[in-house]
């Protein structure tokens, strides 16, 4: 990355331009708001057929509006080539006329699929996504508490010069401003297909894999599996995606709440509470995240704490988290005993985990090395996606993936795709899934299930009972 102010921008980017004539620069410049909500901005700067992101945890939010440019990744080595074109994109980035705070605004954004590879017919959700995907959003509006700024991204090439960049900037975003209104919230009414075929088809789902985990007695057998399903709804009036993302993150303020809405009029949105990894220098921070009880009073957590299955679920989760990390970290830090983390109607146990990366090692290397987690796929990882890939009948497409962001420095982070659906028009569908070990219950395992479905089911409105 390279900063310029605006009276030598013009010479210094002629210069790099000379010296990387065949891809170009991203310029940014960036220019402060009044506190908004970026969601509303960014969606009000949304042009027809442009895609936008949005991505909200705590006291930070942004929208991502648009793309300047995109690359997507399938097949085994999807992270190595999406590792290599981030870091091109990194290395020729120039800052001009800054006015704001820049440093931790993401400069790439996408998301990954749980396998490598997507087999989608002409009727599934996702028809049209990718197994991976980076872009370079045209437009970032940025909040982080009490600042609020706008960051714009143009591509140069070959005889450009980027003056006049904030100067349009700011007369874009201030006409949007100018146009905000508070949007009513319309709830529809939603009722959910029939679940008997989905009942059994995934209870059988279940025992076959029981009878893979307790009859293998190799030295590495399958000790857990992660199953999922969806469920279909379908709404009297077209879903809104801003309804849906907004009660998602005032019903769910500890998660990370996101949406992918793409040219093709899909939404991916979701409230997750899973990190993967986040960046902060040369630290990584991740959580392992795995046993689950619905919240029922005081002693839910306790009570969790207690369950030698849940215990041994977590404990799987913990080992394969270190064991991926060894090959690209100095040191990892694990602790002893897992906490409870308590969502609204639902307590996980977690455990935090810290490390160190290697000097060449960066966060999508991170990405590569945990994903899946046994939280989401199983363990050992290899075996439970071979068994995922054989017996699920759904395509998972992104849930369970990784999404995240990546800013000019090469910190960022990425979450686990989890309590998430796609909406387009009328119709919904929704992702869930559940960890099976030794023990495992198939009734059970469905319940939990739909414990987990009603985070969903619940943001897109009156939902009414199973046909």
């Amino acid at each position: 990355m390279v900063n310029a102010t605006p009276k030598h921008a013009t010479h210094r980017t002629s210069q790099m331009l000379r010296a990387d004539a065949d891809t170009g620069l991203y310029f940014r410049v960036a220019t402060s708001l009044p506190l908004t909500d970026p969601w509303a901005l960014g969606s009000a700067l949304r042009k027809p057929g442009e895609s936008c992101v949005f991505w909200n945890q705590g006291d930070m939010c942004f929208a991502a509006v648009g793309t300047i440019s995109q690359r997507d990744f399938e097949g085994s080595k999807r992270f190595d080539k999406a590792n290599a074109w981030a870091s091109s994109i990194r290395s020729r980035v120039l800052n001009g006329q800054v006015d704001g705070y820049t440093g931790h605004v993401p400069l790439l954004v996408g998301g990954f699929a749980f396998a490598d590879q997507m087999n989608v017919n002409i009727s599934d959700p996702w028809l049209g996504w990718s197994p991976g995907s980076l872009r370079v959003p045209r437009l970032v509006i940025y909040r982080n508490g009490t600042e609020c700024i706008a960051v714009g991204t143009e591509r140069l090439r070959v005889a450009q010069q980027p003056l006049g960049s904030l100067e349009k900037l700011r007369e874009e975003v201030n006409e949007a401003l100018d146009g905000l209104s508070e949007t009513a919230c319309h709830l529809t009414t939603v009722r959910m297909a029939d679940q008997r075929g989905p009942k059994s088809r995934f209870e059988t789902c279940v025992e076959n894999a029981l009878g893979e985990i307790g009859h293998d007695q190799s030295v590495r057998h399958l000790s857990k599996v992660v199953l999922s399903r969806r469920a279909t709804f379908q709404s009297e009036a077209p879903l809104e995606p801003t309804v849906v993302m907004n009660s998602l993150r005032s019903d769910h303020p500890g998660c990370v709440t996101f949406a992918f809405s793409e040219a093709n009029g899909r939404t991916f949105v979701g409230a997750t509470p899973e990190l993967l990894v986040r960046k902060e220098g040369n630290l990584i921070h991740t959580r392992a995240l795995a046993g689950t009880r619905a919240l029922e009073g005081a002693e839910s957590g306790q009570t969790l704490l207690a369950s030698a299955k849940d215990q041994h679920e977590h404990a799987l989760v913990v080992e394969a988290v270190e064991e991926a990390l060894t090959t690209i970290t100095q040191w990892i830090e694990t602790p002893r005993e897992p906490g409870v983390r308590t969502l609204r109607n639902i307590v996980h146990l977690e455990s935090a985990i810290t490390a160190q990366l290697q000097e060449s090692s960066s966060i999508l290397d991170a990405v590569r090395c945990l994903h899946p987690t046994p939280a989401v796929g199983g363990f050992p990882k290899q075996r439970a996606s071979d068994f995922i890939r054989a017996h699920e009948a759904d395509e998972r497409g992104w849930y369970t993936g990784p999404l995240g962001w990546i800013d000019t420095g090469g910190n960022g982070e990425f979450h686990v795709a989890l309590r998430c659906g796609m909406l387009d028009g009328c119709h919904a569908w929704g992702f869930v899934g559940a960890g099976i070990v030794e023990g495992s219950n198939p009734s059970s395992e469905w319940d939990e299930t739909a414990l987990k479905l009603k985070t969903f089911q619940r943001a897109l409105g009156r939902t009414e009972r199973d046909l």
